[in-house]
């Protein structure tokens, strides 16, 4: 589907939508449906440095869904951070934080933080697609829900603004995205995409 078809589709209700709106929520959806379903995943491999606490991830993740060192999948720390001995962190397990494009790797317990150097960090993100603008087109190589469900956050956002709010019709488009984001899942989970893009399956 294209960007054009869709402002058609989206001005059958809402005729006078600024084409600029409709970017912002076309660009909105398309993120939160990614990070939902397993597409467009990634694995980077960041190498460990001596006395190192951050480092630079790509501008274009949009969630970080695991993070690894060999087997050892780690622990995400959330909320103020203050590592040292009296963290209450596992002595000799890795944790990770994210702030400002940044992902922070230290070890429990550790007044120091630093984890050892040259170990093998393998982070999973979800990369964004190129925000949707005047001059770029909308990626054309996913399955229909895909759409449907870009089209139904747009629609239920548009009639959750100003003067003109419908919440009966906000919460009709609601139901219409949720389900389509869940079949976006399934068709990961299930693997029926034909086009190039990296998925991951989830159990759900």
């Amino acid at each position: 589907m294209t960007k054009k078809q869709i402002y058609e589709l989206v001005r059958m209700t809402h005729p006078t939508a600024p084409i600029a709106e409709i970017n912002i929520w076309i660009n909105t959806a398309m993120d939160d449906m990614l990070r939902f379903s397993g597409y467009n995943k990634v694995n980077t491999t960041i190498t460990s440095i001596a006395s190192t606490l951050s480092y630079a991830l790509d501008s274009t993740y949009i969630d970080i869904s695991e993070v690894k060192i060999g087997a050892d999948v780690l622990s995400r720390i959330v909320g103020d951070v203050n590592v040292g001995e009296e963290d209450g962190l596992e002595q000799d397990r890795y944790y990770y934080w994210l702030f400002d494009n940044k992902i922070y790797l230290v070890k429990g317990g550790d007044t120091t933080s630093y984890v050892e150097a040259d170990l093998s960090v393998i982070v999973t993100a979800t990369k964004k697609e190129a925000d949707v603008t005047l001059s770029v087109e909308l990626p054309t190589d996913y399955p229909a829900c895909f759409y449907e469900g870009i089209i139904a956050k747009v629609t239920s956002s548009l009639f959750g603004r100003g003067s003109g709010m419908n919440l009966k019709a906000m919460s009709f488009f609601d139901e219409k995205y949720r389900y389509a984001k869940k079949m976006l899942r399934k068709d990961a989970f299930i693997r029926k995409n034909s086009s190039n893009r990296t998925i991951v399956q989830y159990s759900y």
